[in-house]
């Protein structure tokens, strides 16, 4: 009989401090959770009141390398750096023939699995003549790769963004929007 009581009271004090844990854990859940993402960007993101000594370097570890990845991403152009290559002889007002696009990784400690590069191919006016997606490979630290551009006659500028990258430093594997396109998680 005691042995019974003892196993009542042992299970009922289990029982209360699971639910205990339950309630505090659903009352940090009562905000959404792309809420909770906006507020915890918004409160990071925001510069220090003038006059005050705070800085970046007071915020935890965790939240600086969450933010980094995602200041990347939603920048690439900056990190990844596209540029055109029209051969001078070739590049006139009717076209250009022998163009390419070089994807230049500057980021020292990050690699792409893939990425995709969106290449544009304006006319003289600025307006687009034809844009064509481009998949690159295992693009190192460093790296450059290259993108052969088709022979036109109508265009005569080359704009191009990066628009998905997969990375397992910034993306942990998963082929993700970037640039304007990019949706913090």
């Amino acid at each position: 009989m005691q042995i019974l009581k003892s196993l009542l009271i042992f299970s009922f004090v289990t029982f209360l401090v699971a639910c205990n844990g339950t309630a505090t854990k659903a009352d940090s859940d009562d905000m959404p959770t792309e809420k909770k993402e906006v507020d915890n960007l918004n409160t990071i993101a925001s510069p220090p009141a003038a006059g005050t000594d705070a800085n970046m370097a007071t915020l935890p570890d965790s939240s600086k390398s969450a933010t980094e990845p995602n200041k990347i991403l939603a920048n690439i152009d900056q990190y990844l750096l596209s540029s055109a290559v029209i051969p001078e002889n070739t590049s006139n007002t009717d076209g250009f023939i022998g163009a390419a696009v070089k994807i230049e990784n500057t980021l020292k400690k990050t690699s792409f699995q893939k990425i995709m590069v969106e290449v544009s191919i304006l006319l003289a006016d600025d307006k687009e003549y034809r844009t064509d997606y481009h998949t690159l490979y295992n693009i190192e630290p460093g790296g450059i790769k290259t993108i052969k551009v088709p022979n036109t006659s109508r265009g005569a500028k080359i704009v191009s963004h990066i628009v998905k990258v997969k990375s397992d430093e910034l993306t942990k594997g998963e082929w993700l929007l970037t640039g304007s396109r990019f949706v913090p998680r």
